[in-house]
Parts: structure tokens; sequence; C-alpha cells
């Protein structure tokens, strides 16, 4: 349920800037401005999470010893994540996009078996898959059938601009 929590809440936050992002294409600005915005606003918070956490330092020793694989790879997350969102919301309306947006929680759940965890066990470290929590996808479920339905009836209304609303899966 931690895991659904933080979800939601992250999605309250992404749902706001799916909206601005709207609304500043409605009034003409390029979602290559919303994109690098989004980008350039993310970066304290982020810093802030990191600074909390007790073991913050060797944090920022990996990121002094392999600078430049970081700079490559939120390089690629900044296109392949913020890029097409940013360029949705010219498309299509921010509350669309926000509560497609939700599926990103589900997908989240699904990711577990892709990350290990380590214990100390008789003197040796094991690397143990995580496993799919499976309440809470059951539970999770519910919004994914939600936004099927969201879409269904959004696509079926739109005589205009079926394309853009596609555009949100």
């Amino acid at each position: 349920m931690k895991a659904i929590s933080i979800g939601v809440l992250g999605a309250l936050f992404f749902s706001i800037t799916f909206i601005l992002n709207h609304a500043m294409s409605s009034d003409g600005s390029s979602w290559l401005f919303s994109g690098s915005l989004r980008f350039i606003f993310m970066f304290p918070f982020l810093f802030v999470i990191v600074m909390f956490k007790q073991r913050h330092h060797l944090i920022v020793l990996h990121i002094k010893q392999h600078f430049w694989m970081w700079l490559l790879w939120s390089s690629f997350g900044f296109v392949f994540f913020y890029v097409p969102i940013t360029f949705v919301s010219n498309y299509s309306p921010g509350w669309l996009i926000s509560a497609t947006w939700q599926f990103t929680i589900i997908c989240g759940l699904l990711l577990a078996p892709f990350f290990y965890e380590y214990i100390q066990y008789e003197q040796k470290t094991i690397k143990v898959r995580e496993r799919v929590s499976w309440r809470s996808l059951g539970t999770s479920s519910m919004t994914v059938l939600g936004v099927i339905i969201i879409q269904i009836l959004i696509f079926q209304i739109s005589t205009s601009k079926p394309l853009s609303y596609l555009l949100c899966l």
C-alpha cells in the first residue's frame, strides 16, 4: 500500500503539471519550453530528497565518479519521458493526460521483479529478486480499468481530434 500511496501523491503533482502544460500550450508557448521547465524544476525537489537520505554522500560520490554516465542517462530519461508528455499536452486536454498518467502506478508495481534486495545470510550477501505485490496490483487494476473507460468514452465522443486522444496512450 505504501507504493500506491506514493504513486497517488506523485500523480497529484504530475496532474497539476499536465494541466499547466496544456494551459501554456493554449497560450502559444512551445512544448520544448514547458518540457525544459519541467526538467529544471524537478532538479531541486530531487536534490532535497537525496540530501535527506542517510547515505546521500555515497550518491554524490557516485555522481562525481560517473558524471558523464549520469548526464547521459538523465538526458535519455528527459528525451523519452518529458518530451512525449509535453508534446502530447499540445494536442490533448490536461485532465485526460493526468487521468491516463495513473496507468504508471501499475507499471511501477510490475517493475518489481527487475530489482534486487541484498540480504546478509551466514556471512554471505545473497541477491534476492523483489516480488510483485499482488494485493497492490489488484487495487491498482481498478485504476487501470478507470483509465480504459475514460479513454474509450473520450475517443467515442471526440469527432474532431481522435488522433490527439490516442497520443495520450
